[in-house]
């Protein structure tokens, strides 16, 4: 079974939730200081993480016939 290397829109809502919850905990963002001053808040600065490809997540399918694929974020 093949998937699509597209994140589907609940992949897409976890990912950017799993994210700004780190952020908020004190994980480092991968954003430039710059990138960061723009922001205003954490879903600011994780929405621009994934729209710049800069979310360091991997994410893994399995599908129905034991394959697995994996779609690297960042």
């Amino acid at each position: 079974m093949h998937t699509y290397p597209l994140l589907s829109i609940y992949e897409k809502t976890s990912m950017l939730g799993l994210r700004m919850s780190q952020l908020e905990h004190g994980a480092k963002s991968t954003l430039t200081p710059q990138e960061i001053a723009k922001c205003k808040s954490v879903k600011e600065i994780a929405a621009m993480e994934f729209k710049e490809n800069k979310i360091p997540f991997k994410v893994i399918r399995e599908g129905k016939e034991v394959s697995i694929q994996e779609l690297i974020v960042a």
